[in-house]
């Protein structure tokens, strides 16, 4: 999904404010929570206001139809919750069951939202990356994108979304081709010690040996591993940083 486009950038503008919504709910309608009378009201008025333009938008785009899906039943069993009153030992119970169901399918609706943006993040890097006429401020736009999301710890299909796209090893050939800036080398240096604290068990385990440095002789791996340190070093806040990140790039690493 290209960034430049209006129309998707509205669709992740309101992706993203879908997300944050669906999750605020998942929390204030967690039954731990809604015993102790917390504020659900705003939480579920928030998010039917994001569902009506939602609808609209995500029925015209056959990727999103299961975020359609996902927020219509969502809708219902929010209805189901405002319907149901009373202060009987039935009621109370009955809104407890209803508002576990809420928190559900808000996390199932937060989960279905990251996995989308999550492509799009990969598609927006591998496109950007592999297009040698984009220009630096977009390169380092997708790379740095990439490293965020990556700092919000390990996901195991995003993980899956990184291997079958290579990126790893479009991000060493960055390093390595002659036309690359240096500000875009030393940010793809960063977004690959990203991916060594992301999961080094993968991703320097270098597990993947045969993905990474694909084609490339001992030598030339040796070249862009060196590469990746100085990179790094340059790009670093502090000795002590570079010390952390070259340790976890090195870590059970072959020379």
């Amino acid at each position: 999904m290209d960034h430049d486009d209006p129309s998707k950038h509205r669709v992740l503008t309101l992706l993203n404010a879908l997300k944050e919504a669906s999750k605020d709910l998942q929390i204030k309608t967690n039954p731990f929570t809604f015993l102790f009378k917390t504020d659900s009201k705003s939480a579920i008025e928030a998010l039917l206001e994001l569902e009506s333009k939602a609808i609209a938008i995500f029925s015209t785009h056959p990727n999103l139809h299961n975020l359609s899906h996902s927020l219509t039943t969502l809708k219902t069993l929010i209805e189901n919750l405002q319907n149901c009153k009373g202060y009987g030992l039935k009621s109370i119970f009955q809104r407890q069951i209803i508002a576990y169901k809420i928190s559900q399918a808000s996390s199932i609706l937060e989960s279905q939202i990251q996995i989308y943006l999550d492509r799009v993040i990969i598609i927006n890097l591998v496109k950007t990356l592999q297009e040698h006429h984009q220009n630096e401020e977009e390169q380092v736009k997708v790379i740095v994108e990439f490293e965020q999301r990556l700092s919000k710890g390990f996901d195991l299909e995003f993980q899956d979304l990184i291997l079958k796209a290579k990126v790893f090893t479009l991000l060493e050939r960055v390093l390595i081709e002659p036309f690359s800036s240096k500000r875009v080398k030393e940010q793809s240096a960063m977004a690959i010690a990203e991916l060594v604290k992301f999961n080094k068990n993968v991703f320097v385990g270098f597990a993947i040996q045969l993905e990474v440095g694909e084609g490339l002789s001992s030598d030339e791996k040796r070249e862009v591993k060196l590469e990746i340190l100085r990179l790094v070093k340059e790009a670093s806040r502090s000795d002590a940083e570079f010390a952390t990140i070259s340790a976890e790039i090195l870590w059970g690493s072959s020379p």
